[in-house]
C-alpha cells in the first residue's frame, strides 16, 4: 500500500507560544468565508508576525493540505475539519488532521514513549522510518516537534523532547 501523505510540515505563526491562538483566530476569521486569498494574506500579516505576502503562501497551502481550510481558485474557506476544530478545539482533532496528511507524527510519539529525543534524533528517526525523506538538517523534524509541542503531547527542555501525560494518553487511544 502506498502512503501518499506528505513528509514535510509548515509551521503557523506564533511559535510554540501563540500558534494555537493565532490558528484559531485565523479559522474564526474564515468562519463567514469564502474570503479572497488577498484578504487572507492581509489578515495574517495584520494579526501575526508574518511580514511578507509571499511568505504566507506556504502556510496557507499547508493548512489546506491538512484539510483545515479549502482553497478554490482565489477563495479561501473553512473546511469541515476546520469547522470541527474551531467548534470543539480538542487537540486530537488537529492531531488527526496532521497525522492523516503528514508522515511521522505517530512514529515520533511511539519512539518518545521509549526514549527522550533531540530534534536531531527525530530527524534520524524520520529518515530511517521513511526512506524517501530528504531531511539533511533537523529543521524539518523541529517543525514536526513544534506541532506536537503546541498540542501538548510533548514537552521540550534543554533541547530534549519527552512525551507528556497527554501524549501517553493519546498513544493509548491510538494503539
Amino acid at each position: 500500500m502506498t502512503d501518499n501523505r506528505r513528509m514535510s510540515t509548515d509551521p503557523f505563526y506564533g511559535g510554540t507560544t501563540n500558534r494555537i491562538k493565532n490558528l484559531r483566530g485565523f479559522l474564526s476569521y474564515l468562519r463567514d468565508g469564502p474570503i479572497s486569498r488577498s484578504a487572507v494574506k492581509d489578515w495574517i500579516i495584520s494579526n501575526t508576525t508574518a511580514r511578507s505576502r509571499d511568505a504566507v503562501d506556504p502556510n496557507i497551502s499547508f493548512l489546506a493540505a491538512i484539510e483545515l481550510i479549502k482553497i478554490n481558485d482565489d477563495q479561501v474557506s473553512l473546511s469541515r475539519r476546520g469547522t470541527q476544530y474551531l467548534n470543539d478545539s480538542k487537540p486530537e482533532i488537529l492531531y488527526q488532521a496532521l497525522q492523516s496528511n503528514v508522515k511521522g507524527f505517530n512514529t515520533i510519539l511511539r519512539e518518545l514513549e521509549q526514549n527522550p529525543m533531540t530534534d536531531a534524533d527525530i530527524r534520524d528517526l524520520l529518515v530511517k522510518s521513511f526512506p524517501e525523506t530528504e531531511m539533511t538538517t533537523a529543521r524539518g523534524a523541529a517543525h514536526h516537534r513544534e506541532w506536537l509541542q503546541v498540542l501538548g503531547y510533548i514537552k521540550r527542555s534543554d533541547g530534549v523532547n519527552t512525551l507528556t501525560g497527554t501524549g501517553h494518553d493519546l498513544l493509548a487511544k491510538t494503539n
